[in-house]
């Protein structure tokens, strides 16, 4: 059924992230990765692209049709009349390509390209961006006739899945394209849209059977103690290596086991280095699998053979396929650990378990439970207004409820973003109108450049809270006090900024209370003149 070759006994293979469905002329496989894309779509995954839809009988009907907006483009134009040919229309190329590269971008459980024909085959079309699909190791499901199967082969590498299309027809039994309404069916008279589907899923390696229909979910592991495990980690005093996902597994897994740590997800900056023990300074970055796309093959994934990936964050469906996908694609253990700030001491207590580090993890525990103490009751006191700024202007801020803006509820304020209209995502554009009408009574922020100009800048200085004195920036090394990564590394973050809303400012002496946290979190006590250098802004 693949075209992928044997894996080696005992070895750790990953599954091939792209397939096509092979067809003969004659076959309607335009119409089943359509009507599967859709499906999948309509069962809540993340699937964009695009699909070829037959709009008539001739060449020149069919139309190229954006998953995420249903915008129909024409794909061939006329270069003449009836019968000479018709070439492939300039603008639904550069649309498909369009549609592709924001697949990629949105992190797609499923990318669909409408077809490798010609073009891709010489290079063309559609090839740029299907082999940038690969590259980021995100699934990719197309069409490729048998023409063109050589090619297709020799552009994967052979590593590509072959998918035999079912025999289909209408229900209407014309062999024209379909009307609206009719149901495709297999040639026994089953329907397609469950049937057929399901055998094409069992033929894709890189697309979980269970995850694609609604009524066929495979077994997903139930969140235990606010972490879902995939797979069956080694006994935790015989784990070595631990590979992080993302920057807020990074923090985490370095508070309770820095010396398992394989990497760091990016690259860090001198700065932060500095503030951290020798040992680590020097540890490679080895690329994240989660946040804002991925950067690590999955065969590099595999050769770096870790005992267990550990991720934490937000968790939401389409984390929770992704560390799926990735366990069942290379056969290591993910434990995806729930990273909200309020469950900082339970993430601590139980991933500590977990990793070999139970009794550092108790203390670690304990001491969140201390800074995470529960605010006054709605009423009993006035909640202050605060806006969150990120980025170089400002105009960037987590939204209520988002992972990003959770230190200002754990503050005891108000996340002014909180206006009553509904958002989607975690973090917002914002535009000065809009905070001029918020008015929040603090601004709060990790970046320099945005406090150095909102200080000067006439305009910012028409919101109260810069212009009396109210906006307030909050250290950054080696992890943020406020956000950047959402992780346990806001704990100190919390104290302070309830400090800063309780008394106008920062009162306590907070080199003192951030050499504290540096030997408690972090096993490492920095040159205090280091540590002034990065609180001093503040």
């Amino acid at each position: 059924m693949t075209a992928s070759t044997t894996p080696t006994s005992g070895a750790r293979r990953p599954a091939p992230l792209a397939a096509a469905i092979v067809h003969k002329r004659g076959d309607r496989a335009d119409e089943l990765l359509a009507r599967f894309a859709l499906d999948l779509r309509d069962s809540g995954w993340r699937v964009h692209g695009i699909v070829q839809r037959s709009c008539g009988s001739r060449k020149a009907h069919a139309a190229l049709v954006e998953l995420d907006t249903g915008l129909h483009i024409p794909l061939y134009h006329h270069t003449g009349r009836w019968p000479l040919p018709c070439s492939p229309e300039p603008d639904g190329i550069t649309a498909a390509s369009l549609a592709l590269r924001t697949a990629r971008e949105a992190e797609s459980d499923l990318a669909v390209a409408n077809r490798f024909g010609t073009l891709e085959a010489l290079g063309g079309g559609l090839a740029p961006e299907m082999l940038a699909l690969m590259n980021s190791r995100q699934p990719l499901l197309t069409v490729v006739s048998k023409t063109y199967l050589t090619d297709w082969r020799e552009f994967t590498g052979g590593q590509a899945a072959e998918l035999p299309p079912p025999a289909l027809r209408w229900t209407n039994g014309s062999s024209a394209s379909p009307m609206r309404g009719a149901q495709p069916e297999l040639a026994d008279g089953r329907s397609m849209k469950r049937r057929s589907f399901l055998a094409l899923a069992a033929s894709a390696p890189f697309l979980p059977l269970g995850a694609l229909l609604p009524g066929t979910a495979a077994a997903r592991p139930a969140a235990v103690d606010g972490i879902y495990v995939f797979g069956e980690p080694p006994a935790p005093e015989r784990i070595r290596k631990v590979f992080v996902a993302g920057r807020p597994a990074s923090v985490l897994v370095h508070t309770l086991v820095p010396d398992k740590q394989m990497g760091w997800p990016g690259t860090m900056s001198e700065q932060a280095l500095a503030l951290l023990a020798p040992q680590y300074r020097t540890l490679p970055a080895l690329g994240q699998l989660t946040g804002r796309g991925s950067t690590v093959p999955i065969e590099r994934l595999v050769a770096l053979a870790p005992d267990v990936i550990v991720d934490a964050g937000m968790v939401n469906e389409h984390i929770l396929s992704l560390a799926e996908r990735v366990h069942q694609q290379t056969g290591i253990p993910y434990m995806l650990v729930d990273g909200r700030l309020r469950d900082s001491a339970r993430q601590l207590r139980h991933t500590g378990r977990l990793l070999g580090a139970g009794e550092r993890a108790e203390t670690l525990a304990r001491h969140a439970e201390a800074v995470l103490t529960a605010c006054p009751p709605a009423g009993m006191q006035d909640s202050p207004k605060v806006y969150m700024a990120r980025g170089n202007d400002g105009l960037e801020t987590p939204l209520p409820g988002s992972v990003n803006g959770e230190i200002i509820e754990a503050a005891c304020a108000v996340n002014a973003a909180n206006d009553g209209n509904t958002r989607s995502g975690n973090l917002a554009r914002v535009s000065l109108e809009q905070l001029l009408a918020w008015k929040p009574d603090f601004i709060v922020t990790q970046f320099t450049e945005f406090a150095a100009l909102a200080r000067r800048d006439p305009t910012w200085n028409t919101l109260p809270a810069v212009r009396e004195g109210r906006l307030f920036l909050a250290p950054g090394q080696p992890f943020g006090w406020l956000d950047v990564p959402p992780s346990v590394n806001r704990l100190l973050g919390v104290r302070w900024l309830r400090e800063v809303l309780r008394n106008g400012g920062p009162t306590t002496d907070w080199i003192d209370e951030a050499e504290e946290f540096h030997r408690l979190f972090y096993g490492h006590v920095p040159p205090r003149e280091l540590l002034e250098r990065a609180i001093a802004p503040a």
